[in-house]
């Protein structure tokens, strides 16, 4: 087992950092051969693998110290360059959605332990393609417009003013939700699913695809979304007033049954592949990252890469 971990220190409100000198320090420990590379600025995470991972081997591991949006980075370029290495995970990161769905450890310990067990799963993950805009990538928890693109614009100004002070408290989650449905503003959308039925969806406060249930920073909005079900969840809420989030939130919250209580609301619908058209700007957002489009016409569909589990149990 050969080690490259890529780390970036500045994810998860810094933590990213300690968790990068925890994961060191068992590696010292154990005697087990590593090579540590961190990230210095956003966006630079491709070059660091472009650069390194020619140094590897059939015994090399990649390992990731970060958020969600770090493993997505690593994710993406492993893909385009169809580099097939064993990758793995330690989240540092501020939501951690994916690493709840896996039930991955977030202790070094049980990570660099977890690695030597070998198990290996195809994870499933979405790979997008607007035509407007010609951009491409991929989405490991969910990519959605609306509601949830207004919150990660609102949590991503946070974050930036908590970097920029230097700051290790993290951003609160309840007032950029609070703000952004005061905010909030209505879509139509032309959603077609598996190349076979196509629906106009009208007055959306949210739509959004699903790779899996959680959203948000642990919220389990889509409960039957599950990674490695071989299909993903497109998520509609749609003429929803102040008073239905009210009512679903407790729903939401505790058994998840809010898809069945309120129907004409809340809408999802199982496919492989989705393209939705929007003919308007709209806010969207990655993996929790936050972008804008003019219009939209995207392409989902489903594609795999090998992960190497580290289980909490």
């Amino acid at each position: 087992m050969n080690l490259f971990i890529f780390g970036n220190p500045m994810s998860g409100s810094f933590s990213g950092q300690q968790q990068i000198n925890h994961i060191v320090e068992v590696c010292t420990e154990k005697g087990i051969p590593f090579k540590l590379f961190q990230t210095q600025k956003a966006g630079e995470l491709p070059e660091l693998m472009d650069k390194h991972l020619q140094q590897r081997n059939q015994h090399t591991i990649v390992v990731i110290v970060g958020g969600d949006g770090t493993l997505n980075e690593a994710l993406q370029y492993l893909k385009q360059q169809n580099i097939f290495v064993p990758l793995s995970y330690l989240p540092a990161g501020t939501g951690n959605d994916f690493s709840r769905e896996m039930n991955l450890t977030h202790h070094a310990r049980k990570c660099i332990e977890n690695l030597s067990k070998n198990h290996i799963i195809d994870l499933e993950f979405l790979t997008y393609s607007e035509e407007n805009s010609q951009t491409t990538g991929i989405i490991l928890n969910s990519m959605g417009f609306g509601i949830d693109a207004a919150i990660c614009e609102i949590n991503q100004k946070q974050r930036q003013a908590l970097l920029q002070a230097k700051a290790i408290k993290k951003a609160s989650y309840l007032t950029p939700i609070i703000k952004a449905f005061k905010e909030r503003k209505e879509f139509d959308a032309l959603i077609t699913l598996d190349d076979k039925e196509s629906f106009t969806s009208t007055r959306n406060l949210l739509l959004g695809a699903f790779n899996h249930a959680y959203f948000g920073g642990g919220i389990r909005f889509v409960p039957s979304a599950t990674q490695g079900s071989h299909h993903f969840q497109i998520a509609i809420a749609r003429k929803v007033s102040l008073f239905t989030v009210l009512k679903a939130l407790p729903f939401i919250l505790t058994n998840g049954t809010h898809f069945k209580l309120f129907p004409k609301n809340l809408k999802e619908y199982s496919c492989t592949k989705a393209n939705i058209k929007i003919n308007e700007p709209i806010k969207a957002q990655k993996d929790g990252e936050f972008v804008t489009y003019p219009t939209v016409n995207l392409n989902l569909s489903m594609d795999h890469y090998p992960f190497l589990l580290t289980n909490e149990t």
